[in-house]
């Protein structure tokens, strides 16, 4: 923040009211008018430093809103010096307190949040250097005079160690000390070398321990205890119990920081069966008494009251697959009773409880290809199963799993002119197929790969289709016309007046007309001659040779 004053008397307020300054926008509460904006900047406190405690400053800097008097150095929680909010420290205004420079002159003061050019008043603490704090001077008539070290108040902490308080000269009374409790939670030294980690200022200026340091040398004949000057830990002797590690004492106590024996333990169990010792490990052992006779077939036991007792062994294991004995030498002997049949066709096992048991033997072997059966003497027999279904028309085979099967064999013979069937006594027959389509005008036949074939007969391909034929009768037919051949005249070989007709109904047959209409050979060989004649008039039209 920049603080105006008047550089001539054009403008300032120095000719009506010398002693009082006006800053840019602010209302001087010794006047009712405000100061005129044509003014000098005046510079405000620098930076916070170790020498700056209670001085005033600007908390947002020069061209924030807030106003230098709105801001105090003061520790933060870390204890570096900082510009805090007069809130932040419980203040609620800085009035009279110096401001408006470095802390060395004595004309402004703060006023509210304005810092005022007005001299501060007599006594009010100053610097009288920038290497001091402002309790090194005091205020007499608008100039800052030194006082005398030895009545300046201290400055700082106050001890070696990082206290909760701060001492400082009271910032309007220069011979007045004042201590102020520093931030809750600012770092702290509470002196204590025994206490261990951060430790935090209280809200009553307090510094609260850390966490107190273990001493323990493990020995517990010494009181262990921790030195405050340098956390040292060091034991002073105790005469506390203790343990002298020896089973075999009682009430042990420490004396000159080490642990004395006690007294020794009394071991007795009164029981004759037990020799009793003490091990200074375990403490009392009570051995059984040996009453061994070295006879396996004899249970040795000892009687508190009778001393050792030998009882016979029973060797029974309640198993009805062991033949139960004692040997004086191997004690009890358990030998397997045999369960054998000599029946291969049984298993034979021994149950504990019932005995021998005789199971017969499985000798299915899941195989549905053997017909499973079981001889006493020889055991299991797998005969080979027959799957032959007397049928020459299938291949017979038998599957582990699923038995017998019998797939049909193949008679094809890859001709197709032939029909293939298989006759379950005689096997695969080929029987030739018949082509004959009945058309006498196709000449039929058969090939191998693709069947029946029907060709068509030459002699028969230009039957009712030729050209005019002429009218006496002439194989080689006329040059003219273009008549069917029912118009043709008859020919030389043929009855009189009976014309050839082509019956197309029947195919390429050629027929007599006739009272009867039948197909004789007389007829046929005509009807032959008559295409013949009209192919070859056809073939001299078309200028083909004959």
């Amino acid at each position: 923040m920049m603080r105006w004053i008047a550089r001539s008397l054009l403008f300032g307020c120095a000719a009506l009211l010398p002693i009082v300054a006006c800053s840019s926008g602010e209302i001087d509460p010794a006047r009712t008018q405000q100061e005129p904006v044509a003014a000098t900047q005046e510079p405000i406190a620098g930076t916070c430093d170790s020498l700056t405690f209670g001085q005033p400053c600007d908390p947002d800097g020069a061209f924030g809103p807030r106003l230098e008097c709105e801001g105090v150095c003061y520790p933060d929680t870390s204890g570096q010096m900082k510009c805090q909010l007069l809130a932040t420290v419980g203040l609620t205004n800085l009035d009279g307190r110096l401001c408006g420079g470095d802390g060395t002159a004595c004309n402004a003061r703060c006023s509210g949040k304005t810092c005022l050019t007005v001299p501060a008043a007599d006594g009010t603490p100053c610097r009288t250097s920038t290497q001091n704090n402002i309790g090194a001077g005091r205020c007499a008539s608008g100039t800052c005079v030194g006082i005398a070290a030895a009545q300046r108040c201290p400055y700082g902490r106050g001890t070696a160690v990082q206290s909760c308080t701060f001492q400082a000269t009271d910032p309007v009374a220069a011979l007045d000390c004042v201590t102020y409790d520093l931030l809750v939670s600012t770092q702290c030294d509470d002196g204590n070398a025994c206490t261990l980690g951060q430790e935090l200022c209280d809200d009553a200026g307090q510094c609260i321990p850390g966490t107190p340091k273990v001493c323990d040398d493990g020995n517990v004949c010494t009181t262990d205890s921790c030195d405050p000057a340098n956390g040292a830990c060091f034991g002073t002797p105790n005469t506390a119990p203790c343990d002298d590690k020896n089973a075999c004492t009682l009430n042990d106590t420490c004396s000159g920081g080490a642990c004395l024996p006690g007294t020794p333990i009394n071991c007795d169990d009164n029981n004759i069966c037990t020799t009793d010792t003490c091990d200074p490990l375990t403490g009392c052992v009570h051995t059984p008494l040996g009453c061994s006779d070295n006879n396996p077939c004899t249970v040795d036991l000892c009687d508190p009251v009778k001393g050792c007792v030998h009882t016979p062994l029973s060797c029974n294991d309640n198993n009805l697959c062991t033949v139960d004995l004692c040997e004086p030498v191997k004690g009890c002997v358990h030998t397997p009773l045999s369960c054998n049949d000599n029946n291969l066709c049984t298993v034979d096992l021994c149950d504990p409880v019932k005995g021998c048991v005789h199971t017969p033997l499985s000798c299915d072997d899941n195989n549905l290809c053997t017909t499973d059966t079981c001889d006493p003497l020889t055991g299991c027999v797998h005969t080979p199963a027959s799957c032959d279904d007397n049928n020459v028309c299938t291949v017979d085979a038998c599957d582990p799993v699923t038995g017998c099967a019998h797939a049909t064999i193949s008679c094809d013979d890859a001709n197709a002119c032939t029909v293939d069937a298989c006759d379950p006594v005689t096997g695969c027959a080929h029987v030739a197929v018949s082509c004959d389509d009945g058309d006498p005008c196709t000449v039929d036949g058969c090939d191998k790969g693709t069947g029946c074939t029907h060709a068509p007969d030459p002699s028969c391909q230009d039957a009712g289709t030729g050209g005019s034929a002429g009218t006496g009768g002439s194989p080689a037919g006329g040059t003219g016309g273009s008549a069917p051949i029912a118009d043709a005249g008859a020919d030389a070989d043929a009855a009189p007046g009976a014309p050839f007709v082509v019956d197309e109904g029947s195919g390429c047959g050629c027929i007599v007309a006739g009272s009867t209409n039948d197909r004789s050979r007389a007829a046929v060989l005509a009807a032959l001659a008559v295409m013949l004649g009209l192919s070859r008039s056809r073939r001299a039209r078309r200028g083909r040779p004959e």
